[in-house]
């Protein structure tokens, strides 16, 4: 037991557990997991409290900054010029705070009880000085110290994400998922940093991605893999996820399909049974996340969970189907090849009106990036029932905006600022977009004309493309194989073959 290198708690009586709390202390016990494979093991004990959260108790929130913002801190290494007037070149660094809870002050009383390990006397518990693993607030409390670090050191949070930061005199940026640290600017500030968070934390050090001989090329983070290229970076999931779905149901060596749904509606509606509902409702949700880096599964993945709550044998149907599509494409890779500096984020916008055959509500689909390189997609049903094809695409476009305004907000809390355009490829939606209030659609609620006063405020601009051209069609219904093949391919993914250095196996 460490707990008197960190002071996570100290010894009391278990009488001072009661007279404080009214109960007895929380239990605790031993996580034991392997992060790695049978190959390459990596296996980790953690002592956790068993605190449940109560109804009568409010919840405690954590700041988590979105996905995309390292996608971004990706992209911008690969923006721009490649080597500033110092011959230096930007790097990303990644490190991983050791016991990043026992190093955060706890601001409330818990009392624990503690394994014969930590060695107290009988009748003795621990009062927590540190946050400890499994306390309901050790996240809220971690955001706190890292937060009184980086300001201490020169950085300001971001306002739209507070676990952003920039350092505008060292030109450093800064995003924070939990303990993993993700870092881009020049070797030198790199190091400082580096330096400065050993004085405080115990540190595991990934290395700088970059093009020198000292830099790593590969590193796993968030549970995805990145490779850094002569020419071009590339990200993609976790190969494990798409394993275990298709080892659930032996669909290993299966024949593959070219799409990963059909528009053709399964007749079969009988109910699943118990234990089939609860394999359906897990492996439709490990397919939800991995379509977080999966455009071309994302809308079947989406329908996959409308049916969550009663699930059938023609939803059991479409589930098999996507495993047999991901079968024969298990990876999908986002490239981010070298380009010009930028002056704008850009997202598609487009939406399939009544695609749904059951509500006839229609899905809203969005692709956000950064010059060429794709930092968000999303696919959406629409909350309210169009009544043509031109308000499903306004409502499509409502979406979209608030994409583009919160990717843009990221971006200024990492120092860049930003323009934005919504790309369109109807043209009713644009116009709808352009006037102000609500011309002859009087139906359409006041809530959704609020993206109108931003592009009458010129916060964000209105561009139209061909339909052939935007890529969010990739996400409003089920296309074939060879439009998905086009789409993927102009949103600047690929399906490559074999296996990515640092893929682990299930």
């Amino acid at each position: 037991m460490t707990s008197p290198a960190y002071g996570v708690w100290v010894e009391v009586p278990v009488a001072e557990c009661w007279e404080v709390t009214g109960k007895a202390p929380i239990g605790t016990r031993w996580i034991d997991i392997n992060k790695g494979d049978e190959l390459h093991p990596s296996y980790r004990s953690r002592l956790v409290v068993q605190e449940v959260r109560h109804s009568s108790i409010e919840a405690i929130f954590a700041a988590t900054p979105p996905l995309e913002s390292v996608r971004m801190l990706l992209s911008l290494q690969r923006t721009g010029k490649a080597v500033d007037s110092r011959g230096r070149r930007r790097k990303v660094m990644f490190i991983d705070v050791r016991r990043a809870h026992w190093t955060a002050k706890i601001f409330r009383a818990v009392y624990v009880s503690l394994p014969e390990e930590a060695g107290l006397p009988e009748g003795s518990c621990g009062r927590l000085e540190r946050a400890m693993y499994g306390c309901r607030d050790a996240a809220a409390c971690w955001e706190l110290e890292i937060t009184d670090f980086f300001t201490c050191n020169g950085f300001t949070p971001g306002l739209g994400s507070p676990v952003l930061f920039v350092n505008q005199t060292r030109d450093l940026k800064v995003s924070i998922h939990g303990d993993d640290i993700t870092v881009l600017g020049f070797e030198d500030d790199l190091l400082w940093l580096r330096d400065q968070l050993e004085t405080r934390y115990e540190l595991k050090f990934g290395g700088l991605l970059g093009p020198d001989a000292t830099d790593v090329q590969d590193v796993a983070l968030l549970n995805r893999l990145i490779h850094f290229g002569e020419r071009a970076t590339t990200i993609e999931a976790d190969p494990r996820h798409v394993e275990i779905v298709l080892n659930e149901l032996n669909l290993k060596g299966a024949k593959p399909v070219g799409t990963p749904g059909v528009s053709v509606k399964d007749s079969d509606e009988t109910p699943l049974s118990g234990d089939d509902c609860k394999r359906y409702r897990s492996l439709t949700m490990r397919c939800n996340y991995l379509a977080l880096d999966r455009p071309d599964i994302n809308y079947a993945a989406k329908e996959l969970a409308r049916r969550m709550q009663s699930p059938t044998r023609s939803s059991w149907n479409g589930l098999k189907r996507m495993c047999r599509y991901l079968a024969g494409k298990p990876r999908l890779t986002w490239i981010y090849e070298d380009q010009e500096e930028q002056t704008h984020l850009r997202i598609h916008s487009d939406s399939d009106d009544a695609g749904c055959q059951e509500s006839r509500k229609s899905t809203s689909c969005g692709a956000l990036y950064h010059g060429q390189h794709l930092l968000k997609f999303y696919s959406s049903t629409q909350h309210v029932i169009s009544l043509s094809s031109g308000e499903s695409e306004f409502y499509a476009g409502i979406k979209a905006g608030s994409t583009l305004l919160g990717g843009l907000a990221t971006m200024m809390d990492l120092g860049c600022s930003l323009e934005g355009a919504l790309v369109f490829d109807a043209t009713a939606a644009k116009a709808m977009m352009n006037r102000r209030g609500h011309g002859r659609a009087k139906h359409i609620a006041r809530c959704y004309l609020w993206l109108q006063q931003k592009v009458h405020d010129q916060e964000i601009s209105l561009e139209k493309v061909g339909t052939k051209i935007n890529t969010a069609d990739l996400g409003t219904k089920h296309l074939e194989a060879g439009r998905i093949e086009e789409l993927v391919s102009l949103m600047g993914l690929a399906f490559p073959d074999g296996k990515h250095r640092l893929a682990l196996s299930v």
